[in-house]
């Protein structure tokens, strides 16, 4: 039999030793679902309706949201653990019979931020656009540079991860979409004009379909490289 009336909530506080924070953890996923109260929360994760598959998706999408607005991964893992302990609550005093397992995802609290130096960025900048080659190393330091990609980043990118919309150009790596300037938007269209649209990795070798590898990226990006 199931039990609602604020029951997992009260269970939930009851484990908090600052209260005020998690009720805030809650009301921001409230917020992400367009829910104005923890109550519509609790009935929408573990609610009559509410089933595990339900609940793992919404806030698996939850997480791909707090990770596409860069935030600290502390802070991330934190407002998940709210969410996830309310519904362990729900749990435990017999609500639902299922537990979630949604996890923040991979600790990066250091970017590799090393991979483009300045000279590099001044010798992109005076390439020729008009060769293949040109086209992709401009962009590949365009994205690790201006979109603050790491290289890891940058190689795992798809042509699917790109969206070329023009009033919010993105790419989506590491499980969060990047909004990208106009500026490296063009440089990208330019890239994949010479492209094409065979192969599935964005940045390819000369036969324009075999994935770049990171020593490749590090190769060409780094301080002595062919573009320092």
């Amino acid at each position: 039999t199931r039990r609602h009336g604020g029951s997992a909530l009260r269970a939930f506080y009851a484990t908090k030793k600052n209260v005020k924070d998690s009720i805030n953890d809650i009301r921001f996923f409230a917020k992400f679902c367009g829910y104005d109260t923890e109550e519509q929360v609790e009935e929408l994760l573990v609610g009559p309706k509410a089933s595990r598959e339900l609940t793992q998706g919404l806030v698996t999408r939850y997480r791909d949201h707090l990770r596409s607005k860069n935030m600290a991964y502390g802070t991330i893992n934190r407002r998940l653990t709210a969410v996830r302990t309310l519904v362990r609550m729900a749990k435990l005093i017999g609500a639902i019979s299922w537990e979630i397992d949604v996890p923040a995802g991979e600790k990066t609290s250091m970017r590799d931020t090393r991979g483009v130096s300045k000279r590099a960025l001044k010798a992109a900048g005076r390439m020729d656009a008009k060769t293949v080659q040109a086209r992709r190393d401009q962009a590949i330091v365009a994205l690790a540079h201006h979109a603050n990609l790491t290289r890891a980043e940058v190689v795992s990118l798809l042509l699917e991860h790109y969206d070329p919309k023009p009033t919010s150009p993105s790419v989506r790596a590491a499980g969060r979409r990047t909004r990208l300037t106009a500026q490296v938007k063009k440089i990208l269209d330019a890239w994949i004009e010479v492209r094409g649209f065979r192969g599935k990795a964005l940045f390819t070798k000369s036969d324009r379909i075999s994935p770049m590898t990171q020593d490749e990226i590090i190769a060409l990006v780094r301080p002595g490289s062919v573009l320092s």
